[in-house]
Protein backbone atom coordinates (compact mmCIF):
# COMPACT_ATOMS: atom_id res chain seq x y z
CA UNK A 1 0.00 0.00 0.00
CA UNK A 2 1.06 3.53 -0.47
CA UNK A 3 1.69 6.26 1.96
CA UNK A 4 -1.43 6.10 4.65
CA UNK A 5 -3.39 3.26 2.46
CA UNK A 6 -3.41 5.68 -0.25
CA UNK A 7 -3.54 2.65 -3.03
CA UNK A 8 -0.93 -0.16 -4.47
CA UNK A 9 1.75 1.16 -7.05
CA UNK A 10 2.66 -0.86 -10.07
CA UNK A 11 5.52 -0.68 -12.10
CA UNK A 12 5.81 -2.42 -15.46
CA UNK A 13 8.85 -3.25 -17.24
CA UNK A 14 7.35 -5.11 -20.34
CA UNK A 15 11.28 -6.79 -21.73
CA UNK A 16 14.57 -6.54 -20.04
CA UNK A 17 15.92 -3.17 -21.59
CA UNK A 18 11.96 -1.47 -22.07
CA UNK A 19 11.25 1.61 -20.31
CA UNK A 20 8.89 1.15 -17.48
CA UNK A 21 5.28 2.36 -16.69
CA UNK A 22 3.35 3.26 -13.58
CA UNK A 23 -0.10 2.48 -13.60
CA UNK A 24 -2.32 5.15 -12.66
CA UNK A 25 -5.88 5.95 -11.91
CA UNK A 26 -6.09 8.60 -14.58
CA UNK A 27 -4.24 10.17 -17.50
CA UNK A 28 -4.39 13.75 -15.83
CA UNK A 29 -2.26 14.16 -12.81
CA UNK A 30 -2.58 16.10 -9.88
CA UNK A 31 0.51 17.63 -7.75
CA UNK A 32 2.54 15.09 -5.71
CA UNK A 33 1.25 14.89 -2.77
CA UNK A 34 1.56 11.18 -1.59
CA UNK A 35 4.77 10.49 0.22
CA UNK A 36 7.07 7.72 -0.84
CA UNK A 37 10.38 6.01 -0.19
CA UNK A 38 12.03 4.71 -2.53
CA UNK A 39 14.30 2.12 -1.93
CA UNK A 40 15.22 3.29 1.68
CA UNK A 41 16.83 6.01 -0.02
CA UNK A 42 15.39 8.85 -1.36
CA UNK A 43 12.08 10.46 -0.47
CA UNK A 44 9.77 11.98 -3.18
CA UNK A 45 6.09 13.29 -2.92
CA UNK A 46 4.23 11.58 -6.03
CA UNK A 47 0.61 12.17 -7.46
CA UNK A 48 -1.88 10.23 -5.34
CA UNK A 49 -3.27 8.93 -9.29
CA UNK A 50 -0.27 6.52 -9.42
CA UNK A 51 -1.43 4.38 -5.87
CA UNK A 52 -4.24 2.45 -7.21
CA UNK A 53 -7.01 0.34 -5.93
CA UNK A 54 -6.48 -3.59 -5.57
CA UNK A 55 -8.95 -4.25 -8.09
CA UNK A 56 -7.18 -2.55 -10.80
CA UNK A 57 -3.51 -3.24 -9.87
CA UNK A 58 -5.17 -6.88 -10.16
CA UNK A 59 -6.49 -6.82 -13.19
CA UNK A 60 -2.99 -5.33 -14.68
CA UNK A 61 -1.18 -7.80 -12.65
CA UNK A 62 -2.99 -10.97 -14.59
CA UNK A 63 -2.86 -9.42 -17.91
CA UNK A 64 0.77 -8.98 -17.28
CA UNK A 65 1.38 -12.39 -16.14
CA UNK A 66 -0.76 -14.21 -18.62
CA UNK A 67 1.27 -12.05 -22.28
CA UNK A 68 3.94 -10.55 -20.52
CA UNK A 69 2.17 -7.18 -21.79
CA UNK A 70 1.16 -4.05 -19.90
CA UNK A 71 -2.88 -3.82 -20.02
CA UNK A 72 -3.64 -1.34 -23.11
CA UNK A 73 -6.74 -0.88 -21.47
CA UNK A 74 -5.10 1.05 -18.31
CA UNK A 75 -4.17 4.06 -17.93
CA UNK A 76 0.20 3.92 -17.82
CA UNK A 77 2.90 6.69 -17.03
CA UNK A 78 6.62 7.04 -17.92
CA UNK A 79 8.69 7.74 -14.69
CA UNK A 80 9.67 11.03 -16.04
CA UNK A 81 5.73 11.69 -16.82
CA UNK A 82 4.80 13.27 -13.72
CA UNK A 83 5.36 15.76 -10.72
CA UNK A 84 7.25 14.97 -8.27
CA UNK A 85 9.29 16.73 -5.35
CA UNK A 86 12.58 14.91 -3.10
CA UNK A 87 11.90 15.48 0.53
CA UNK A 88 14.62 16.06 2.84
CA UNK A 89 15.18 13.11 5.09
CA UNK A 90 12.59 12.91 7.68
CA UNK A 91 15.45 12.32 11.42
CA UNK A 92 14.01 9.18 13.31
Amino acid sequence: MGSQGQGYLLQCFETASSSSFILSTSSELASAEVYIELGGMTQELWPKQLFVPYDMALQALQYFLGTGLQNPNLCWVGPGNFPRKTVKLRSR
